[in-house]
C-alpha cells in the first residue's frame, strides 16, 4: 500500500474514538475545538516542500483539538522516517467538509489523500476523481487484518465495486445510561424497547429537574429516527419483496408516535433544536438518565461523571420478535484522489 496512506491508516484505526468524540459517527456530525469554528488547521512541522522533497496533501475531515494533535504527531515522526516526503495537513470541521471537495472537485484542486464519512462517501466518489485502491490493498501486507465486512460496504459507495476508500474507523449507536439513577429507581437497563419506555417514565421527576431521557431534537435528529425504526422493527431489509420501503408500516408510525410523545414529559423541552452538544450535556450533568449516541462520546461521558465510572454503554433495545438489529452507525476512510502527482508516495 502506499507509504502515506498506510500511516494515515494505522494512525486513523489508533484515533478513531478520539474523531468520533469531536462528535460522533452518526448523520450530521459536529467538530469541537479550533475546526468547529470554522477556521482549518494547516500543520507544516517540518516546513514547506522543497525542490527535493516530494508534498503530500491530506485532508482531515473531521478535525479537532486532540486529533489534529495526534496527525501532527504521527506526521512528524512518518517525515523523520521518509525525509523525502512532507505531508501537508489541512483538518476540516466535519459540517463543511462535503462542501470543502465538492468546491474541490469542480475546480480540480483536490487534496492528494483525504478522510471521508459513510454518510457522504458515495457522493464523493460518484464524482469519478478518486483512484481505484483493490491492487495497492491487494499487496498490503496488513489487508487479511482488515474485516471483510467493512471492505465489501466501501464497495458499495460506486456502481462499479471497486474499492475506493480505505475504512479506518466503524462505530455503532448505543444507549448511554446514568448507573447511580438506575439503581436509586431500583432499575435494570432496559433490553427491550417496552422497557426502554417504561424506564423514560419511571426515571422522570420534572420537579426536581430530571428526565428519563434526552431526544434528539436538531441537528441529525432524522437519521437517528431511521436507526430506531429499524431497530423497533427488528428488521434490517430496507426493502420487502414488492421493492417497497419496510420502515412505510403501522408498527413504524406506531413507534415514532411513542417515541415522540417523550418530549417535553420524560424529556427536557429544550430538547426541541439539541443536537449532540446539547443532548450530550444533559446526560454528563444528571439532566438526563439515558442518552443514546454512539460510543463516541466516552469522552464526553468521563470528563462529565469525573472518571471512567458512573455511566455504562448498552445495545439499543431488542425487537419485539427478539431481534438486535443496529441500522446505523459511523464508518469512515480514506481516498486518493487523481489529482495525486506522487500516488507511490501516498
Amino acid at each position: 500500500m502506499r507509504k502515506a496512506i498506510a500511516i494515515f491508516l494505522a494512525a486513523a484505526m489508533t484515533i478513531s474514538l478520539t474523531a468520533c468524540s469531536s462528535e460522533g459517527a452518526d448523520s450530521g456530525t459536529e467538530s469541537n475545538g479550533a475546526a468547529a469554528s470554522g477556521e482549518e488547521n494547516v500543520s507544516q512541522e517540518n516546513g514547506g516542500s522543497s525542490g527535493e522533497k516530494v508534498t503530500i496533501t491530506f485532508w482531515d475531515e473531521n478535525a479537532g483539538d486532540d486529533r489534529t494533535e495526534y496527525y501532527q504527531q504521527i506526521i512528524a515522526d512518518f517525515e523523520a522516517e521518509n525525509p523525502d516526503i512532507h505531508i501537508e495537513y489541512l483538518g476540516l470541521s466535519s459540517a463543511d467538509a462535503l462542501s470543502k471537495y465538492q468546491t474541490a472537485i469542480t475546480a480540480g484542486e483536490t487534496p492528494d489523500v483525504g478522510g471521508l464519512n459513510n454518510s457522504w462517501a458515495a457522493t464523493v466518489i460518484g464524482q469519478g476523481h478518486c483512484v481505484p485502491l483493490d491492487e495497492m490493498f491487494s499487496s498490503w501486507e496488513g489487508s487479511a487484518d482488515m474485516e471483510e465486512g467493512y471492505m465489501d460496504i466501501c464497495r458499495t459507495y460506486n456502481k462499479d465495486g471497486k474499492l475506493y476508500m480505505m475504512p479506518t474507523s466503524a462505530n455503532f449507536i448505543c444507549l448511554w445510561t446514568n448507573d447511580a439513577m438506575f439503581e436509586q429507581a431500583g432499575l435494570e437497563a432496559p433490553t427491550t424497547w417496552d422497557e426502554f419506555f417504561e424506564a423514560a417514565e419511571k426515571l422522570t421527576d420534572k420537579d426536581n429537574g430530571q428526565y428519563g431521557y434526552t431526544i434528539r431534537g436538531g441537528s441529525g435528529s432524522a437519521a437517528v429516527l431511521i436507526d430506531f425504526i429499524y431497530s423497533y422493527l427488528g428488521t434490517n431489509e430496507v426493502f420487502d419483496e414488492n421493492g417497497k420501503t419496510t420502515i412505510n408500516c403501522d408498527e413504524a408510525v406506531a413507534f415514532l408516535e411513542k417515541y415522540l410523545a417523550l418530549y417535553g414529559t420524560n424529556t427536557p423541552e429544550s430538547d426541541i433544536t439539541a443536537g449532540y452538544k446539547e443532548i450530550s450535556a444533559n446526560f454528563d450533568s444528571g439532566v438526563s438518565a439515558m442518552f443514546t449516541h454512539n460510543l463516541g462520546s466516552y469522552g464526553s461521558h468521563v470528563t462529565g461523571f469525573g472518571g471512567t465510572e458512573g455511566f455504562t454503554a448498552h445495545p439499543l433495545p431488542t425487537a419485539d420478535n427478539g431481534t438486535y438489529v443496529n441500522y446505523g452507525g459511523s464508518l469512515t476512510g480514506l481516498c486518493m484522489f487523481d489529482t495525486c502527482e506522487n500516488p507511490e508516495a501516498a
